[in-house]
């Protein structure tokens, strides 16, 4: 067998897309591109090297050689079973009342806990909105193999609770009901008319039903396959990890059986309670971003706002911009940040301003470690807050290095971000917009999986961006990044009461400019990007680096919910238009970008095609909070 270097040296090349000879024993993980979401894609690509790794180990040891000398060997392991059944040890009224709501008979009740906080927040949203599910379609080329189709989805079924959980409420309490039984399958010959039926009020997920749904639809020679989901059972990453496992196990379903049972999202609640329950680790939390964020008095009069209104997701805005990819210390994630941070100074014209940032909340702090993190399926999602003081002399390498090292040292306090935020904000925090990166492989609708049947024939399961429909939560302003080898996908979505379209689409332009001239490395410093675009033409900045001309964008004025939902309730935020039942069509704004109303017709957005030349990096970044990835 290769010395243990070699084989991780092999794994970092796949998740850093380098080639060996790119590479030495002192590299370092986190100077070559990588970020937390590359951490977790190293941890599942070295188990095919046959190294055990953890996040610990990654981010301790980030040097090649260092990270290979603490590395271990992985051991064959007979654990490949589902968790047991516990249901013996449950509260006996609790169960019969689970049963009744799920319609179920008790005996197929695996297992019953809490939910945790965000399920409450989206199960609560969904019940008076019902937008918070989400449908993939793929259509299906080749053999049809809809009875693989199935067994591979039982088998990731049965290692993973969180797809067989349903929520039910009881004595004011919300629950995971965790069943073991298979997947029903429903098979139609009209895509539409699924689609509505999921999406129209009577189709929606309510308590006591499956969080996950599975179609077969045969339209005269197209068949499809149809994957719907709702938000209280996955976020960015959960997807990443349900369709690895569906093209591993279409590939080979004995290796996929084989595999053990990973951690489960019961153990992430569980985890969650005792850190929201430690007193210190909650008063250091609070510190931290109560420090953080003193004396912040951005957004000013930008927004007049009122209590009773929530904001909602109205309109979209779609980019995609060709890249090139070249070495850097940073990864693309890295300064699609820092470009955002400079295109909120512009048109804020302030230098201290405060974003959102999402990410998959499976990076744990150092001393409260959760063991498997990295391949728990189920809403995980956390986030943190840049507030990134600019400087026009400021080099834009330091602006990079303290957004990158910003985003690792708030691991421990995540949790507790959105509630001080709230707290010290307050009406004000509606004004937040979050910046959600999405590493390569999340981009689902984009998704292609071929695999071979017994007969030698190929079948390939197609992405279908054009039949997707993604849900939609309370924002004010979102920007999803998706990364792809050859470009990136850029969708703003956001409020139209809070944000108008000129704005949004000055904000995505300069953001689009500004990331391409930092990885292209055209610019030295901060105040080569502080000029202003768009609403009121060119023109210098002054020595702060803040646009010194008079600009007209209106005030928006709407009412506010004092106690809104969280925006982290969207991680996997949509990517394409919608379908039949809750569709966009275009709308022009500005040159080359679309912006997107609901509608219903099924119309797929124009895109701009600016070029970017980007580094040499995988994607991530565990990037900010809104959803749930």
């Amino acid at each position: 067998m290769e010395s243990m270097e070699t084989r991780l040296r092999a794994a970092w090349c796949q998740v850093l897309d380098m080639e060996e000879d790119e590479l030495d024993s002192d590299s370092h993980f986190f100077q070559q591109g990588g970020d937390s979401v590359a951490a977790m894609r190293l941890i599942g690509i070295a188990e095919g090297y046959k190294i055990q790794l953890d996040n610990g180990t990654i981010y301790d040891f980030p040097m090649l050689k260092n990270m290979a000398s603490n590395s271990q060997e992985i051991s064959v392991t007979s654990e490949t079973s589902a968790p047991k059944a516990i249901i013996e040890s449950l509260d006996e009224d609790l169960v019969q009342a689970c049963a009744e709501a799920c319609k179920i008979n008790s005996q197929v009740i695996e297992d019953i806990f809490p939910a945790i906080e965000i399920q409450n927040i989206i199960q609560q949203w969904h019940m008076k909105h019902g937008s918070a599910m989400l449908q993939y379609v793929f259509q299906i080329h080749g053999p049809a193999s809809k009875d693989l189709i199935r067994e591979v989805f039982d088998v990731i079924r049965q290692k993973n609770q969180i797809l067989r959980t349903r929520l039910v409420q009881h004595k004011g309490a919300l629950y995971q009901v965790v069943v073991k039984d298979n997947a029903e399958w429903y098979e139609g010959t009209n895509l539409s008319e699924y689609r509505n039926s999921v999406f129209s009020q009577d189709g929606w997920v309510l308590y006591g039903d499956p969080l996950f749904r599975y179609a077969f639809i045969e339209e005269g020679r197209d068949l499809y396959f149809a994957y719907t989901s709702h938000h209280s059972g996955y976020d960015g990453w959960t997807n990443h990890l349900v369709f690895d496992a569906l093209e591993e196990g279409l590939r080979d379903l004995e290796v996929l059986r084989q595999k053990p049972v990973r951690a489960q999202f019961k153990q992430f609640g569980e985890w969650l309670q005792r850190h929201s329950t430690a007193k210190d680790d909650v008063t250091t939390s609070m510190a931290y971003w109560k420090s953080y964020l003193g004396g912040f008095q951005g957004f000013g009069d930008q927004f007049h706002v009122a209590s009773g209104y929530t904001p909602y997701e109205t309109t979209r805005l779609t980019k995609i911009m060709p890249v090139r990819r070249r070495g850097s210390a940073f990864a693309l994630s890295t300064m699609a940040h820092a470009a955002w941070a400079i295109s909120l100074a512009n048109v804020y014209r302030h230098n201290d301003i405060l974003f959102m940032s999402v990410a998959s909340g499976r990076r744990m702090p150092r001393d409260n470690p959760l063991p498997g993190v990295e391949s728990i399926m189920g809403p995980l999602v956390a986030g943190t807050y840049l507030r990134p003081r600019l400087r026009a002399d400021q080099a834009i390498e330091d602006l990079l290095r303290d957004t990158q090292d910003h985003m690792l040292s708030t691991i421990p306090y995540q949790r507790e971000s959105r509630r001080v935020i709230a707290e010290i904000l307050g009406p004000r925090a509606i004004c937040l917009s979050a910046l959600n990166w999405h590493p390569m492989g999340n981009d689902m609708p984009a998704r292609v999986i071929d695999f071979e049947n017994p007969d030698g024939s190929i079948t390939r399961l197609e992405g279908r961006r054009d039949l997707h429909t993604p849900f939609t939560i309370p924002i004010t302003l979102v920007i999803d990044v998706w990364e792809h080898h050859d470009h990136l996908r850029i969708i703003a979505k956001w409020d139209e009461k809070l944000y108008d379209n000129d704005r949004v689409a000055l904000m995505l332009d300069q953001l689009a400019e500004n990331l391409g001239r930092i990885a292209a490395s055209k610019v030295q410093r901060v105040g080569d990007l502080w000029t202003m675009r768009g609403l009121s033409g060119n023109g210098p900045a002054d020595d702060r680096g803040l646009d010194d001309r008079d600009r007209s964008v209106p005030a928006q004025e709407a009412l506010v919910d004092s106690s809104p939902p969280g925006t982290e309730v969207g991680d996997t935020l949509g990517t394409g238009a919608k379908g039949d039942s809750a569709t966009f069509t275009p709308g022009t704004t500005g040159q080359g970008i679309s912006v997107e109303h609901p509608s219903n017709d099924n119309a797929s957005p124009k895109v701009a095609t600016p070029i970017l030349d980007i580094p040499h990096s995988d994607s991530t970044t565990n990037v900010s909070i809104i959803n749930g990835e």
